[in-house]
């Protein structure tokens, strides 16, 4: 499960831009499982009814 809670910001005054970075420069990627994880969760997320259309609906 993605834990939202627990990220990095990477800060390097080296890394401009993409492009414009040291070769040493490591690119992170998610793996398929993950990135499948991440939809599902962003699609329950967007999908649940916020709390603010639930009074009313009582």
């Amino acid at each position: 499960m993605i834990d939202f809670r627990n990220t990095y910001k990477v800060s390097c005054e080296k890394i401009i831009t993409p492009k414009n970075a040291p070769l040493e420069s490591k690119i992170l990627q998610l793996s398929i499982e993950t990135r499948s994880e991440l939809r599902l969760k962003i699609a329950e997320y967007y999908a649940r009814i916020p709390k603010e259309d639930q009074v009313l609906e009582d």
